[in-house]
């Protein structure tokens, strides 16, 4: 019986209370339980109950591990070291039999990392490999794991063997330890003299261990307890903290702003934390199966995180150094840059035709197509031809005449997993290229065919491929790991998110393989898609961008280059010179964030990617997805406008408002181009 019930049913049996005001209070009640619904049974829905209860744990336990890992000193300056990525590295990972989640971060911004592991009863060859692995040189990353949370001898759950080799090592010059559990343990091992602690041995601390280890997430925590006499908490090694430092062409670009600095100035914690539950419900929602996301505020990166799985299995979950196939952000990760290059260099005039460049357009109506209107999409040009229907076999699937399921002579071009095409294919495509009418001139069409033939250009230049050229003049100079064409020359397939399950054309799902139709009979280097990376590598170009050209010290473009081409150059257009612009008015539903400034510049991607950069802000965004597992009708990404509300709770987060000033930025830009 109600409380309220049997309160009045004992004051009319002690007749303390006029029986009609009684019956007035029962009214009211009653009255009130109506008005409340309570008079409708409402069944509660068990289904997925755990899973809404629980949708905030993954983040309050990531939040946890970042409020909590703790630096405590670097006495042989090795931390750098790792933030650098200078010289070889080792992990030793100690009651540890495998691969963990802090290996597996490292591997993600340390691609040569070695490993050995001492786990329990690991016997005398284990100890041996662990010990001669330090002795070899390098920095040692010697990780703790699996500890007791109480003494047992005051070992914490770690064996002689174990004890024994900890102690040895103590006092050598190259080994940083990293203890994932008590403190307490450090009082057995007071030489050590680089020492990070985690207190927890999960997935989220062990990331954000490395994250700290490397320079890309602040160290917040505080040493609890004083295990040693003396051993007190330091301050953060100096590159974690330190201010710009002069460039080596002070004259041309005064600061470089390194990009793996520790702290951005969030004003707005709340807002990262909407943004985490908007991508893990994005997941839940089937959105896309996961994402990676960087952002960076004046070379300061404040968020790196990743959420979901790599496909719709939910079998392998997505880490940081997870590789995606970035699709058109390619135009501006690879082709651009390359016609920024020979521009500067004054190899390329944007006003030359393509014949003047191209012996294979002349003759045809492509020969008098300006290299401008290639990079603003006003050229005239198809906005898609389907190259592969023109594949298919009297049944619908790749022709033998066409495809081989080896390689053999003549078959060599990889389109997928145990498919190759016909090298002498690549003609036919061509010349259906220029055998296409134009049916555009003086409008604005996104195509693709623009970057097929400014590829084209790059390669007639410089007597290179493309994906030889961008690696030798930007990606391997700038210290990037993680951007390729054709990752499985270059990655573990497991290391590579799938894309599409392809029921139309190659009859997989691909897999390591750009999901273009087009660019994978290219052979899967083109100017408009084939690019695979993870966000921090994508992060890095733009942040390159951003500050004026120059990168870890070296000068990759002048700021005029850049600022040209990332400025409106259309009139009839949002369009940089190949790079894509926000819309001029901020209630747009354009391809950025209502909060960016008329000065952003970046790109989107068919598989659910984009990157952007503001000189106005100094904030650079990166999202990766694979959206179109298991295939490309979904939408959702569009139609939830994922990508532009993730970027407006970056901007949030800064305290940065919505733009009302891009019209004003554009008709200024507009009064100085041809």
């Amino acid at each position: 019986m109600p409380t309220a019930i049997r309160k009045i049913k004992t004051a009319i049996d002690e007749d303390r209370v006029p029986y009609k005001e009684l019956e007035i209070r029962v009214k009211k009640i009653l009255a009130a339980k109506y008005d409340a619904g309570l008079a409708k049974r409402k069944d509660v829905v068990a289904y997925n109950a755990t899973e809404d209860l629980n949708r905030s744990t993954q983040d309050v336990l990531f939040q946890m591990a970042e409020a909590s890992a703790t630096f405590v000193r670097d006495r042989n300056k090795l931390v750098n070291n790792v933030v650098r990525k200078q010289g070889s590295f080792t992990y030793i990972g100690v009651n540890a039999a495998d691969e963990t989640a802090l290996l597996n971060e490292l591997k993600g911004q340390l691609p040569g990392i070695k490993s050995e592991w001492l786990p329990k009863k690991g016997g005398t060859a284990a100890v041996t490999k662990a010990m001669a692995a330090v002795n070899a040189g390098g920095t040692c990353i010697v990780a703790v794991h699996n500890m007791g949370f109480y003494p047992s001898g005051g070992d914490y759950g770690l064996d002689a063997q174990q004890m024994s080799f900890l102690k040895q090592v103590q006092n050598k010059p190259n080994v940083i330890l990293a203890l994932m559990g008590n403190p307490y343990l450090l009082q057995n091992f007071c030489s050590f003299k680089t020492v990070f602690v985690g207190y927890e041995d999960n997935e989220h601390s062990e990331k954000v261990m490395a994250n700290v280890m490397l320079g890309i997430m602040p160290s917040k925590g505080k040493l609890p307890v004083n295990p040693c006499a003396g051993m007190t908490m330091e301050k953060a090694p100096a590159l974690l903290a330190d201010k710009p430092k002069p460039a080596k062409d002070p004259g041309v670009n005064k600061l470089v702003k390194e990009f793996f600095i520790e702290d951005a100035g969030v004003v707005n914690r709340d807002a990262l934390d909407k943004l985490n539950i908007f991508l893990e419900r994005s997941v839940v929602d089937g959105v896309f199966p996961g994402c990676q996301v960087v952002a960076a505020k004046n070379g300061r990166v404040f968020y790196n995180r990743a959420f979901g799985y790599y496909d719709a299995y939910k079998t392998v979950k997505v880490d940081t150094s997870s590789i995606y196939d970035v699709a058109s952000l390619t135009k501006v990760l690879s082709t651009t840059l390359a016609v920024m290059h020979l521009y500067e260099q004054k190899k390329l005039d944007l006003d030359k035709t393509l014949g003047q460049y191209l012996p294979i357009v002349r003759g045809t109506d492509k020969e008098n197509l300006r290299i401008r209107d290639l990079l603003l999409h006003q050229a005239g040009l198809k906005s898609w031809i389907p190259f592969y229907r023109d594949t298919y076999d009297s049944m619908g699937k790749p022709s033998s005449m066409i495809f081989s399921r080896q390689t053999a002579p003549g078959y060599t071009i990889p389109v997928a997993q145990n498919l190759y095409m016909r090298n002498d294919y690549k003609d036919s495509i061509w010349k259906t290229i220029l055998n296409t009418p134009l049916e555009n001139r003086g409008r604005y069409v996104y195509s693709d065919l623009d970057f097929y033939f400014l590829a084209a250009v790059v390669e007639q230049l410089t007597g290179k491929t493309l994906d030889v050229y961008v690696n030798e003049q930007f990606y391997q100079p700038m210290g990037l790991k993680n951007i390729t064409y054709l990752p499985l020359a270059k990655f573990p397939k497991n290391k590579i998110v799938p894309t599409e399950n392809d029921m139309y054309f190659r009859m997989q799902t691909v897999h390591g393989y750009v999901h273009d139709q087009g660019a994978s009979m290219m052979g899967g280097v083109a100017g408009h898609a084939g690019l695979f990376s993870n966000a921090w590598d994508v992060a890095a170009v733009f942040q390159m961008l951003l500050q004026g050209g120059t990168y870890n010290g070296k000068r990759f473009f002048k700021e005029q280059t850049i600022g040209y081409f990332t400025a409106y150059n259309s009139r009839i257009s949002r369009r940089g010179l190949g790079f894509d612009k926000p819309e001029a008015e901020a209630n747009d539903s354009g391809p950025a964030g209502e909060r960016t400034s008329g000065l952003a510049f970046g790109h989107q991607g068919f598989t659910g990617t984009c990157a952007w950069a503001d000189p106005e802000t100094g904030v650079v965004f990166v999202f990766l997805s694979n959206r179109i597992n298991p295939n490309a009708e979904n939408k959702k990404i569009n139609s939830q406008s994922t990508r532009t509300v993730a970027q407006d709770y970056i901007y949030e987060s800064l305290g940065i408002p919505v733009n009302r000033n891009r019209a004003n930025v554009k008709r200024t830009q507009m009064n100085s181009i041809k």
